[in-house]
């Protein structure tokens, strides 16, 4: 089920209608492929269902409208009735999968995505990502590449675990994680890096040398125009700055 390049992909944030699409990642032929050790949780149904409405899912499209790599946000809220459009207590990042080898499409997507979170909805304290211990690609896309940092405060663990069990399915809680969190002070860190696959197309395979063009236009539709990137980047994080600036 690994899609073979070259083909051109799409970034997208995803609205309902993206349901199905999704849908399909977590099906027995995708997912027993892409994650074999299953290091991915399924999320309850209504949880997934309000995040994918919510454009809380990133992914990456190939021309035919599969999705290559995806990550989905969890908006995770002490009050339980908290109304829509609360900002969250935490924003969870998960559900990373990706069908494409040696391109470093999840990095691409976790950048954007957690950029798309901060900027639209940001979380009173910050993101996170519970990641197993034996789960070394997402380890490194998250700790080494994205530059997250190691949560060890032991109360704020367990916070967070009572937060995010509530949205897993019962058969999938209770895996030993790592937690890692981001904070305003590494926007600049994702900004850097999503301007690095900016810069150069899209993806690329070192080892093959193929590479794989990306519509980037998705993050001018959400405000987060290549200007604004260019101003997190070099560490501009006050919001009212950054909405003066324009395209």
């Amino acid at each position: 089920m690994t899609a073979t390049p070259p083909f051109s992909l799409k970034l997208e944030f995803s609205k309902a209608a993206d349901k199905p699409r999704i849908d399909r990642l977590f099906g027995p032929a995708i997912k027993n492929h892409v994650d074999p050790n299953s290091f991915v949780a399924r999320r309850e149904d209504h949880v997934l269902d309000r995040a994918v409405a919510s454009g809380c899912a990133a992914f990456l499209s190939d021309a035919k409208g599969d999705i290559q790599t995806m990550g989905i946000a969890y908006h995770l809220h002490h009050d339980k009735n908290a109304a829509p459009g609360t900002a969250p207590d935490y924003t969870e990042l998960g559900s990373a999968m990706a069908r494409l080898t040696g391109y470093n499409s999840a990095r691409l997507v976790s950048a954007a995505l957690t950029l798309k979170e901060w900027w639209a909805n940001e979380p009173k304290n910050f993101l996170v990502a519970e990641i197993d211990f034996a789960n070394g690609p997402s380890t490194h896309t998250f700790h080494t590449a994205l530059g997250w940092q190691k949560l060890t405060d032991p109360q704020k663990m367990a916070e967070l675990q009572t937060l995010c069990d509530d949205t897993i399915a019962p058969a999938d809680r209770g895996a030993p994680v790592n937690w890692f969190y981001c904070d305003r002070a590494l926007m600049a860190r994702q900004a850097r890096v999503l301007l690095d696959f900016m810069d150069q197309g899209g993806l690329h395979n070192k080892k093959t040398g193929d590479s794989l063009s990306v519509d980037f236009s998705a993050l001018a539709g959400i405000g987060l125009y290549r200007t604004r990137l260019e101003a997190i980047a070099a560490g501009e994080i006050r919001k009212p700055v950054l909405h003066q600036i324009s395209p």
